[in-house]
């Protein structure tokens, strides 16, 4: 996204229509509430540059990326990521240390997006993948069972961290827990 954003002179063009906020969200997810007042009359208000919705995870297993603070800034962890200590971790009423799942509903404001573009070469996430190779014993695409390679990605929350503090805040993100799971449905295609 950031790099169609350069380079088709979207930002600019933005800039030139006098926008200033944001709201980018997973497009597999039906329940999002577009342009939601609420979430983003937080963010604007909060002066903060990126925001994030999340739901508490449904269990140990869900496979999805939690928001956590790692020194004093917002990051996603990819659940591919988490070591499992850490993603089973419990408190002591059991609930979930890591629980805040990022179900990819975010706030940015244009300002830090329109800085930071220049800087995201540096921003990658070394995944391990079940990767198709062709037998050529057999001619035949086979698909893995288990990880046999790497890829580089990069996520849209990815630059999270890079957010400068404002002035008047101790933080320099939000993160809005919503109660209950109806907001996120993500479609598996």
């Amino acid at each position: 996204m950031y790099n169609a954003l350069a380079k088709s002179g979207a930002v600019s063009d933005m800039v030139g229509r006098g926008v200033l906020h944001l709201h980018v969200y997973g497009i597999d997810n039906v329940l999002t509430k577009a342009c939601d007042p609420n979430f983003l009359g937080l963010c604007i208000d909060g002066g903060v540059h990126v925001g994030n919705k999340v739901v508490w995870r449904a269990s140990r297993s869900e496979k999805v990326g939690v928001s956590v603070e790692r020194g004093g800034m917002m990051e996603i962890l990819e659940y591919s990521e988490i070591p499992c200590e850490l993603s089973d971790a419990t408190d002591a009423a059991g609930k979930l240390k890591y629980g805040a799942g990022n179900i990819c509903n975010h706030y940015l404001s244009l300002a830090f997006v329109r800085d930071i573009l220049p800087k995201l070469h540096t921003v990658y996430h070394l995944a391990k993948k079940k990767i198709p190779y062709l037998d050529t014993t057999s001619g035949q695409t086979v698909t893995p069972e288990e990880n046999n390679g790497y890829k580089f990605e990069f996520f849209i929350f990815d630059i999270f961290p890079l957010a400068p503090k404002v002035r008047y805040m101790p933080w320099c993100h939000c993160a809005i827990r919503l109660l209950c799971r109806r907001p996120s449905i993500p479609l598996i295609g």
